[in-house]
């Protein structure tokens, strides 16, 4: 008791507790800020990310198809330019002299360490999948990998 009637014997002058108001509002709605802004920030990059991640695997999508089609093309054009018989009536079958495929990245994984994995060189695998000097690779991304026969 002798506590709360001594708490209650403090009389501040009113601009003083105008202030003191002021600034525990102040810090309150302040650190509400902070804390919304690094909820935000937070929420962008992992968004970021999952886009990032997403445009990689439609990159991968489109080389595919890309290299689909320009089979179809070359196999179209193939006959007309050459209709070469064997004399068993059958006409001789393209070679494709390189077979690709996508590699997904793992926990670990460097560019170098792919390309030495499979032989091919860092610059072509680089060239291959649109990566700069500064490009970044993360666990998942899909890699074209192109080996020549």
């Amino acid at each position: 008791m002798k506590f709360v009637s001594a708490v209650q014997n403090i009389t501040l002058p009113l601009t003083v507790s105008t202030w003191l108001w002021f600034a525990a509002l102040f810090g309150l709605f302040g650190g509400y800020a902070l804390w919304l802004g690094h909820k935000a920030e937070t929420s962008q990059n992992s968004e970021l990310q999952y886009l990032r991640h997403e445009n990689n695997e439609l990159i991968a999508q489109n080389r595919l198809l890309e290299e689909r089609v320009q089979k179809l093309q070359d196999s179209c054009e193939q006959p007309a330019a050459g209709s070469a018989n064997n004399g068993s009536g059958v006409a001789d079958a393209a070679i494709d002299p390189q077979r690709s495929f996508v590699y997904i990245v793992k926990t670990g994984d460097t560019i170098w360490d792919i390309a030495t994995l499979y032989d091919v060189e860092v610059k072509a695998l680089m060239r291959w999948n649109n990566l700069g000097p500064k490009s970044r690779i993360f666990p998942g991304d899909q890699l074209m990998i192109m080996l020549e026969e």
